[in-house]
C-alpha cells in the first residue's frame, strides 16, 4: 500500500468514519407530509392521501379520449388497489360492467377490460389507489 492511501485511511478513521452512527429519533406526533406530483397524490405513509378520489394521470386521460375518438368499446386498465381491497374492488369493477382479466391480492393488482365510457368512473371506485390505461410497448422489427 502506498503511503498516500494509508494516510487517507488513517484520516478517515480518525475523523469519525469508524464511529457508530448516533441513533435517529423520530417523533410519532409529526403529521404526515403530502407531496404532489403531476399525476398522483401520495403521502409519506405510502398510501394515497385521498383513496376515495384518485386522480387520473394526464396520459391516462389522453388515452381514454383517444379510445373514445377511435370508437373503441373498451380499454384495458391496470389498477393498483389499497391493501386488502383487491377482491372487493374487482367485484365493483364487474358490477360496473368491466371484465376482470386477472388479480393479485398480494400486491394489490387488477387488470380489467373496462367500457371506454366508464373508464374514468372505474378509477374512482372505492379501493382504487391508481388506474392507468395499458399501453403496448412497440419494438422495432428486428428482421434485417
Amino acid at each position: 500500500m502506498s503511503s498516500a492511501v494509508v494516510l487517507i485511511l488513517g484520516l478517515a478513521v480518525a475523523g469519525g468514519c469508524g464511529r457508530a452512527a448516533a441513533p435517529l429519533s423520530v417523533s410519532a406526533s409529526a403529521p404526515a407530509v403530502t407531496t404532489t406530483s403531476s399525476d398522483a397524490r401520495v403521502s409519506t405513509t405510502g398510501q394515497p392521501s385521498n383513496p376515495e378520489t384518485p386522480t387520473l394521470a394526464p396520459r391516462t386521460k389522453e388515452l381514454i379520449d383517444m379510445a373514445k375518438q377511435a370508437r373503441q368499446d373498451a380499454v384495458v386498465l391496470t389498477i393498483s388497489t389499497v391493501q386488502g381491497e383487491t377482491e372487493a374492488t374487482a367485484q365493483a369493477l364487474r358490477d360496473l360492467g368491466a371484465t376482470v382479466e386477472s388479480t393479485d391480492a398480494t400486491v394489490g393488482y387488477i387488470r380489467a377490460s373496462v367500457p371506454v365510457d366508464l373508464a374514468a368512473q372505474a378509477a374512482t371506485l372505492k379501493g382504487v389507489s391508481r388506474a392507468d390505461v395499458e399501453e403496448p410497448i412497440g419494438f422495432p422489427d428486428p428482421t434485417p
